[in-house]
């Protein structure tokens, strides 16, 4: 059997893994929807977009109709609670936790330079945020900015970023910046960080330290 499989909707972003890894979860921009797909079948069970869900009107505001292109981009699954998070690209950055049963939204973050979320050669406005991963270790998340080409540990608790990490690699002349940084998970067990570059179909493997 082959481990690759067709999903017939297109303008896909992210993908989070629940359920002890039996379905896959994707954000599908264009709509603003979350899609859940099952693994076994690998047939599509449903979606959500987030205008059905209860509580949309809190948020409807940030959304134009029609779509500016600035909509989902990342999304993640917070195993301590089961609920699932997802990221809005920019006009504004925004966290929008969701419940498991993909109904309701029940709060939201937007992502701001007074909490952290900054960068020396760009301005505010054009910070932006295309994946995010759940640290349980920590009870953080893990977002990566394309454009930044950063990271960012953040604390929803707490309102705040913790560090910022530049997504450079040695490539034995002088560190180079991954280019469109658009996916990120992390593996709390083997302390280890995997971000996949949009724009060369590259994998990155990075090691975090306790003192990172």
């Amino acid at each position: 059997m082959s481990d690759s499989f067709f999903i017939g909707l297109d303008d896909l972003e992210g993908i989070a893994l629940r359920g002890n890894d039996s379905e896959l979860l994707v954000v599908q921009e264009r709509s603003n929807s979350v899609v859940v797909v099952d693994l076994s079948s690998r047939r599509e069970r449903y979606r959500r977009p987030l205008s059905a869900m209860t509580n949309y009107d809190t948020i409807a505001h940030h959304f134009p109709d029609p779509p500016d292109n600035n909509g989902l981009e990342g999304i993640t699954v917070n195993t301590r609670n089961k609920h699932v998070v997802v990221v809005k690209e920019r006009k504004p950055g925004l966290l929008i936790e969701l419940d498991s049963t993909l109904t309701t939204i029940l709060s939201t973050q937007v992502l701001q330079a007074s909490q952290g979320f900054m960068h020396p050669e760009l301005k505010a406005e054009k910070l932006d945020f295309s994946g995010l991963s759940y640290d349980r270790s920590s009870d953080t998340l893990w977002i990566v900015s394309d454009k930044g080409r950063r990271l960012f540990q953040y604390d929803w608790a707490g309102d705040t970023v913790l560090q910022r990490l530049d997504l450079t690699i040695s490539t034995g002349d002088k560190p180079k910046q991954i280019r469109k940084p658009e996916g990120v998970a992390f593996d709390h067990g083997r302390e280890r960080m995997y971000v996949v570059s949009d724009r060369d179909a590259d994998l990155y493997v990075f090691k975090l330290h306790d003192d990172c």
